[in-house]
Formats: C-alpha cells, structure tokens, sequence
C-alpha cells in the first residue's frame, strides 16, 4: 500500500473514533493532548502526516486498539469506549492538573 494512503486511512480511522464519540474537533484534539490546529492539519486539506502524539493520544485516551488504527485490522477498541459525559471530562482535567502540580513541586518543570 503507498504511504500517502495508509496516512490517509489512520487519519480516516481517528475522525470515525471522534464521530463516534460525538465530539468536535477541539474538544476531541484536547482530550489526546493535541492542540486543535495540529489535528485540523491531519483532517484538513493540508494532509499532513499522522504522528505519534495523535497516534498515542487515540491509544492512551480512548483504548483504541493500535492494530486498527494503524491496519485497520481488530476491533476499534482494545476496551470498552470512555462514556461521553461530562463527569469524566471534569475528572480528566483533575487529573492533569495534579500531575503537573506534583510534577512542579519535584522541581521537575
């Protein structure tokens, strides 16, 4: 398969993990750790290259089963989805915000 399609597919794969989940684009980009541009960029006309902080942020995020999003082969999802509610979004950001706030007292950042 030429390269430019099989980049073509990944993205293809990840805006049906954000239809499905019934999200926008900037809440959807958000939640993998990706700045909205950097993810309009992979959907839109620009076409840039799937890397691997979208890669990741998929798996990580939404337990989407690497095998599909790269081959499309398997299920979608390793697990069962995350619900879309708005509880989870909430206890997300909690949790970020004291990763970094522990990371911060380490001296580390």
């Amino acid at each position: 398969m030429e390269r430019k399609q099989l980049y073509k597919d990944i993205v293809e794969r990840a805006e049906s993990v954000r239809k499905l989940l019934s999200m926008n684009k900037s809440r959807f980009s958000r939640r993998i750790g990706m700045k909205p541009q950097s993810y309009n960029n992979f959907t839109g006309a620009q076409g840039s290259k799937p890397n691997l902080e979208l890669i990741y942020g998929l798996v990580n995020e939404y337990k989407v089963n690497p095998r599909w999003l790269l081959n499309g082969v398997g299920e979608m999802f390793y697990a069962t989805p995350p619900e879309k509610t708005d509880d989870n979004i909430r206890s997300s950001r909690q949790l970020r915000k004291s990763k970094k706030r522990h990371i911060q007292n380490r001296g580390v950042v």
